[in-house]
């Protein structure tokens, strides 16, 4: 999960609800219903950015136009002089990501740190006497009067005040209403959102509304708010612990303004219908910027396999690396490799130009050009599965260089993702049915006896050869897109282009992603023209 994307939009969720409850709700005195916003809106603020809510209405896809290039033997070589210094390429550190972790591990400490400090409390303090499940325990030392589950603590000089019935209620109102659920659910907001301001603001709202609440039970049971008023004053001394729900919470100020404040109208409760919109709004940009458990949206995976290409043996320790993003990986004992490149969202392209090479072997190329709006939109982008035969500096005949590209749909990579560096021969038929190694070489001799041509059919498979690059079917498939516009069939691009009229790019696309990307519900292939010379 890309866990800096969830805390930004909780933030953005968490901004919104203070500012909302700041304007419409913080001036009423319908105390418990402001509880259950503040509470409620925390845990949706929390939460819905961790569920799919993209059902609750129509959601428009771009269409993403994806080319691959391969580029083997013929493409210009690096020697291993020129590669050296891209073997130190280190991969992305996400030090905000880090930053966030720190500081999420500081606050889960300090939680730590004051339910000891709580205990510790506990157990210096005596009980004094016990009224069904709450408690009252004596503080040997100074401390204002405060609540924490189902104790009431206090210092014994507040004992003697005439008053001191009126501080048991309010903190017997604390623990009856179970407000130290909230001041805990407040914990986890912080320890989540610590470097957000709204949630340090959140978290004394929904304190200083629970003293709302306390005062409001106590002045119900028949207290004179003027000598009430006047105790809370009196009523003094070291705050009591951060979990706990002090008697003294400040501002002072605040609370004795709401009690005098006349009791808001009915007509007033419907500021809680402004509720919904922002209910809405939350509802939509979870949907709009939903967090995937794997990330998708922002990462290309790329699996894969290394060989010799002249016996397709395992190739340890190649190095595969991006030169856009600077990212790094070597192949295992396998020749297997994975990959994951990173894309800036939004973008208009996303540009890809992975080198594979190792020392005393010729590089293979693997590019990809993508014209698009949002990444995120294009199921079948996310993964790719390659196949990397590279070639011996010495001369050899018998050698061939390759870069084979298929797209891994989910299923695929979960079953992929299961095999702990799985061999090449354990997925090959799976899913490079079309390019099985055995008859490579006599597909190659087919393509390389016809330069000209673009569109083959051989052993019932078809194919689109572009220079340096083919696409296949395994199945007879006999239609074009050409410059995502003019259909063709395979028959009439031979007869109209040749192969050197077109790009290094080829696409072939099963019935579901070209209806997807093009609109048209069949197998085809894409292929581009190069542009007119002037």
């Amino acid at each position: 999960m890309n866990l800096l994307s969830y805390s930004l939009q909780a933030g953005i969720g968490l901004l919104l609800t203070y500012v909302f409850y700041q304007a419409f709700l913080l001036r009423l005195t319908f105390y418990k219903a402001n509880r259950l916003f503040l509470a409620g809106s925390i845990l949706l603020c929390l939460l819905l950015p961790l569920l799919n809510t993209s059902g609750l209405w129509p959601e428009k896809v771009e269409h993403i136009t994806f080319y691959m290039q391969t580029a083997p033997v013929a493409a210009p070589v690096l020697s291993p002089a020129r590669v050296g210094p891209i073997v130190q390429a280190t991969p992305h550190r996400p030090w905000p990501l880090y930053f966030l972790l720190a500081g999420m591990t500081v606050m889960l400490l300090r939680l730590l740190f004051q339910t000891a400090s709580l205990i510790r409390i506990r157990r210096k303090a005596t009980l004094v006497a016990r009224n069904g499940r709450i408690r009252l325990m004596a503080l040997p030392y100074p401390l204002a009067p405060f609540s924490f589950g189902h104790s009431i603590f206090f210092h014994p000089s507040v004992q003697t005040s005439e008053d001191f019935h009126r501080i048991v209620e309010h903190e017997t109102a604390h623990i009856n209403q179970r407000h130290t659920l909230d001041i805990f659910l407040c914990q986890v907001l912080l320890i989540m959102q610590w470097w957000n301001p709204a949630a340090w603001l959140l978290d004394q709202s929904v304190r200083q509304n629970l003293e709302f609440l306390a005062d409001q039970n106590v002045l119900e049971g028949g207290a004179d708010p003027r000598q009430y008023q006047y105790l809370l004053l009196r009523v003094s001394g070291i705050a009591g612990p951060v979990l706990s729900n002090p008697f003294n919470f400040s501002p002072l100020k605040k609370r004795i303004a709401m009690m005098n404040k006349q009791r808001s109208g009915r007509r007033q409760g419907t500021r809680f219908l402004f509720a919904l919109p922002l209910l809405l709004l939350l509802l939509a940009a979870a949907s709009r910027h939903r967090i995937h458990p794997q990330d998708n949206h922002s990462l290309l995976r790329l699996y894969g396999f290394t060989v010799y290409g002249a016996t397709l043996r395992p190739l340890e320790g190649a190095t595969i690396y991006d030169k856009v993003s600077g990212r790094s990986v070597r192949s295992d004992g396998k020749g297997f490799f994975m990959l994951t490149i990173p894309f800036s969202e939004p973008t208009d392209t996303a540009n890809i130009r992975v080198l594979a090479f190792k020392e005393g072997y010729d590089t293979g190329y693997y590019t990809v050009h993508s014209s698009l709006k949002t990444v995120s939109k294009q199921a079948g982008l996310g993964a790719s599965l390659l196949y990397i035969g590279l070639t011996s500096l010495k001369p050899d005949k018998n050698a061939s260089g390759f870069v084979d590209n298929t797209v891994l749909f989910p299923e695929q990579e979960r079953a992929l993702k299961q095999m702990s560096s799985p061999a090449r021969k354990d997925i090959f038929d799976k899913f490079f049915k079309d390019t099985a190694p055995p008859s490579r070489s006599d597909i190659e001799k087919v393509f390389a006896s016809s330069p000209d041509q673009i569109y083959f059919v051989i052993d019932g498979k078809s194919y689109a050869v572009v220079p340096h690059a083919s696409a296949s079917f395994d199945t007879t498939v006999d239609l074009f897109l050409v410059d995502e516009k003019t259909r063709m069939t395979g028959e009439e691009v031979n007869k109209m282009y040749k192969r050197s009229q077109l790009q290094f790019a080829v696409g072939s696309f099963p019935a579901g992603n070209a209806e997807n990307t093009y609109g048209i519900d069949e197998n085809l292939f894409v292929i581009k023209l190069k542009a007119p010379q002037p």
